[in-house]
């Protein structure tokens, strides 16, 4: 099986905390989410500012109780601005967001992302996804290594109806989970693929996914779980799960990260809000 550093293996709860609130996500989905105070309508004055934006995946886990844990114990607002892996980076690099969540280690080859530091804080899965009445129940990695690349077509090569494979893909091709899928299949994140539907983020792949009987796309495991409009294919026949991921039996497991820039001027606050989310209290 897999090995995991010891940070993955002491903050893993944090992981089963993503799986927990997708039922939740709707709070966090393309909003910011500003704390809330407490005490009725006594006025709140923030000791420290952090805004967070990012990959949806990460964002499930960020909802409004750990923005008031964070209110409560840190004296801090914490805002939250879900979108996608890609827009949250760039908004560190810009200086607009202080900590992006992603789904997706640093890009070596592009130079702005040089200048940050990618934290691991969780574990999570990337899942082929597809319509509940759609019959195949498993893929393999070569199929998906050659559906993505446009040489199977049919879902009838993978044991299903006669009937074309709708792909979907995400627009962004530095995006988080498309990216770390790339790299897991083809050693190369910036790999080109043959998905002509292309969509914002996930959660957008998910809806059209929901709607169409015969469509193909990935997701992660924290936003599929708990969606009845869709159905996860397992890998190589492992079902992505908390314990397939622990144990390395299913072989699209991810990392996820907060990311901040090397020369913040708030470095100290940005620093002491990741070992929040280490915390305990952050996990709970």
């Amino acid at each position: 099986g897999a090995i995991f550093p010891p940070m993955f293996l002491q903050r893993s709860r944090l992981f089963r905390r993503f799986l927990a609130m997708c039922a939740l996500a709707a709070l966090a989905l393309a909003m910011s989410i500003p704390a809330v105070a407490a005490g009725g309508n006594k006025a709140f004055v923030a000791k420290t500012t952090i805004v967070w934006r990012g990959d949806i995946v990460s964002a499930r886990g960020f909802t409004n109780d750990l923005v008031a844990v964070y209110r409560k114990e840190q004296q801090g607002q914490l805002t939250v601005q879900a979108f996608s892996t890609i827009s949250g980076i760039d908004a560190v690099i810009d200086g607009k967001a202080d900590i992006a969540g992603s789904a997706r280690a640093m890009n070596e080859a592009r130079e702005s992302e040089q200048q940050l530091i990618f934290q691991p804080v969780a574990l999570d899965a990337i899942v082929a996804v597809t319509h509940p009445r759609n019959p195949v129940g498993n893929i393999t990695l070569a199929q998906l290594r050659q559906i993505y690349l446009g040489r199977v077509k049919n879902w009838q090569e993978l044991g299903g109806a006669d009937a074309p494979i709708n792909l979907y893909s995400i627009a962004a091709p530095l995006d988080g989970v498309e990216f770390s899928f790339r790299r897991l299949l083809y050693k190369r994140g910036e790999q080109r693929v043959a998905a002509p539907r292309l969509y914002l983020n996930t959660s957008k792949l998910e809806e059209a996914i929901a709607i169409d009987p015969n469509g193909l796309g990935l997701t992660s495991l924290s936003s599929a779980y708990a969606n009845k409009g869709m159905k996860m294919l397992s890998v190589e026949g492992s079902m992505a799960t908390t314990q397939s991921i622990a144990d390395g039996s299913y072989p699209l497991f991810i990392t996820l990260y907060v990311v901040q820039r090397a020369d913040a001027p708030n470095r100290t606050e940005v620093d002491d809000f990741v070992r929040f989310l280490g915390s305990a209290s952050a996990a709970q």
